[in-house]
């Protein structure tokens, strides 16, 4: 599986896990939300680990501009996961916080859709794609990742 593909199954699973969250118990929020917040911290990790170092490789001024925006808002995600971690899913300002993230985090995979993932395609041989999504997805699974 390529590298694109490895982040393309994430996205679909957080956008999966934000519909199931909206209109849930606020017990089930919070398990959706841990849930969300393990995957999430993962896919950080392996992009940051992984996928990010192999676009910056590229050498491009626009590579590294992207990689570089894309590190600052997995900063901004963290610390929102951070916050709603502390909250308590009944708390007035819970949801108000939920949808925050969710736009965040959907601008920020927009990004690496339209973006990273599109530099990568066009400069990453199908190869090199294909050996950076086996050590993406590995590294995923040794990390806990559940789907």
């Amino acid at each position: 599986m390529k590298a694109t593909e490895v982040l393309a199954n994430a996205h679909r699973l957080f956008r999966r896990l934000f519909a199931e969250h909206r209109g849930s118990t606020p017990e089930k929020k919070r398990e959706i939300f841990r849930t969300l917040k393990r995957q999430l911290e993962i896919h950080a990790l392996i992009e940051e680990e992984l996928f990010y170092p192999a676009v910056v490789r590229l050498r491009s001024g626009e590579a590294r501009a992207i990689v570089r925006h894309g590190l600052e808002e997995h900063q901004e995600l963290k610390g929102l996961l951070a916050e709603i971690d502390q909250m308590d899913a009944v708390d007035d300002r819970y949801d108000e916080r939920i949808a925050v993230l969710r736009d965040s985090l959907e601008r920020h995979l927009h990004d690496e859709e339209d973006r990273i993932c599109v530099q990568a395609l066009s400069h990453l041989s199908e190869a090199r794609l294909e050996k950076i999504g086996s050590d993406m997805e590995a590294r995923r699974l040794k990390l806990g990742a559940t789907e």
